[in-house]
């Protein structure tokens, strides 16, 4: 054996996972999460599916997130589009986010492939995620959950927020707007 090299392990040309051909989230490395700051998540539908929105797969993506439960991870709120779901989010950690996103995804992956009888790829790629940091972030980032939701039922609450951006800091935001409004209006009208 002497003079024979392995030909296993190790680095290789050509080894690894192909790059997808147009990636909407690219491997990057995540940023860092803050325990005070909500987060919003999308997760983008395979192109071979169905719509989200339909009632069999909306009910089973309901019920995905109302069942993930994760010590320190928390899903208030959620939309459903024809192709992408919205989470918002609170976790602990970025560890605790990340294993509670992951749970949401296989769980809500075999709901829709039980309801449409087939296996395989729900989700076209990594979850697309944004640090929510300041009221007017959290402010927009629900007007825009509540503005895409039909019927108004998908937009109660799933778990009570822990954040105070997200219990109350938002309102401060939306306060001040209407206090601008107000002040900018001309006398007497």
């Amino acid at each position: 054996m002497e003079g024979r090299r392995a030909t296993w392990g190790g680095a290789r040309e050509g080894a690894g996972r192909k790059p997808s051909s147009q990636p909407s989230v690219l491997h990057r490395s995540r940023t860092t999460h803050a325990p005070s700051s909500p987060v919003l998540v999308t997760l983008r539908r395979a192109q071979d599916l169905p719509s989200l929105r339909s009632e069999p797969i909306h009910h089973e993506l309901w019920e995905a997130a109302r069942e993930t439960r994760i010590d320190g991870f928390r899903i208030t709120r959620y939309a459903v589009r024809p192709d992408h779901v919205h989470l918002l989010v609170e976790a602990d950690d970025v560890l605790v986010l990340a294993v509670g996103l992951k749970s949401f995804g296989v769980r809500a992956a075999r709901g829709v492939n039980r309801v449409i009888g087939r296996s395989g790829t729900v989700w076209a790629e990594r979850h697309h995620r944004r640090e929510l940091r300041s009221p007017r972030e959290v402010r927009d980032a629900l007007g825009y959950l509540l503005s895409t939701v039909e019927p108004p039922a998908e937009t109660s609450p799933l778990a009570t927020p822990d954040t105070w951006l997200l219990r109350a800091g938002w309102l401060f935001d939306t306060l001040a707007a209407i206090d601008e409004r107000w002040s900018k209006r001309e006398p007497g009208r």
